[in-house]
């Protein structure tokens, strides 16, 4: 059995939650939870990313690190974190997240991606014709 904690929130809204899912869950709503406007300080959520310019690879690795700096100190249950993007233009961005969680032997890999005015994630697979290992 895992020794990994189940989020709070995930606890208090009852039924059968893995840790693992857990740790999506708390990422997805981190992402759909809007930084504030004061400072590039993302301990509150994410920054509107299509305010970045899409066609320069340096913003968007700047961004990609951001979130992963953000998302270390979020989550105390995350050990280790890569942030990739893997599709961007201007009204979509596609991230991949390859993570080790504390007290855990495996990897978590997840994608989560802006669709229809919200992040959603989505189990790995493929992503704009890149096979994303899993």
């Amino acid at each position: 059995m895992s020794s990994i904690p189940v989020a709070l929130f995930d606890r208090l809204i009852g039924g059968e939650v893995s840790p693992r899912e857990s740790v999506m869950r708390e990422i997805t709503r981190f992402f759909n939870t809007r930084a504030s406007s004061e400072g590039m300080a993302l301990d509150d959520g994410v920054p509107e990313w299509r305010t970045i310019y899409a066609g320069d690879e340096r913003a968007v690795q700047q961004f990609c690190r951001q979130l992963r700096d953000a998302l270390l100190r979020h989550d105390p249950r995350i050990q280790s974190l890569s942030v990739e993007a893997v599709g961007v233009d201007k009204q979509r961005l596609t991230l991949c997240l390859i993570m080790a969680l504390r007290q855990s032997d495996s990897r978590l890999i997840m994608n989560i991606h802006w669709q229809q005015g919200g992040w959603q994630s989505s189990t790995p697979g493929e992503i704009n014709g890149r096979s994303i290992a899993g």
